[in-house]
């Protein structure tokens, strides 16, 4: 199965619009690609990682995409490390990882979907200003 990246792309997203935002946030706005201006919190399907291409076994890819949730502005925001905490945990309405994986096919264009890293909290700056938030990294098959 041959796999490209805009198809992954909105077939990703597509996943994301199902997070439920954590108790008392608002729900998260899901990006397609990276954004010069963030509103959170924010869902944003990021850039691939790396990609291989398995020649040998008709055109079979393997794909690491990297998910970013950028909870709030502000490393010390407590409504931001809540959004953090209901996203990376393990299991419930607002874990990425369990939503992602819920649907090992990306709606038919994937062979089996993994996440199989998240960094825990990080703070990402972009355009000057610190967002609290975090990454996974998502292996796709096709």
């Amino acid at each position: 199965m041959s796999l490209n990246l805009p198809d992954l792309r909105d077939a990703l997203a597509a996943r994301l619009a199902v997070v439920e935002p954590a108790a008392g946030q608002r729900r998260p706005q899901i990006e397609r690609s990276m954004k010069s201006m963030i509103t959170p919190p924010s869902l944003v399907v990021g850039f691939p990682e790396s990609v291989e291409r398995h020649h040998a076994s008709m055109g079979e890819s393997r794909w690491v995409m990297i998910i970013f949730g950028i909870g709030a502005a502000g490393a010390y925001d407590e409504a931001a490390q809540k959004q953090v905490d209901a996203w990376i945990s393990d299991t419930g309405p607002s874990s990425v990882g369990e939503i992602l994986e819920a649907d090992t096919t990306l709606g038919g264009i994937a062979e089996d979907v993994t996440v199989f890293e998240n960094t825990g909290y990080q703070v990402f700056t972009i355009n000057n200003v610190a967002y609290l938030g975090t990454e996974w990294k998502v292996e796709i098959l096709g």
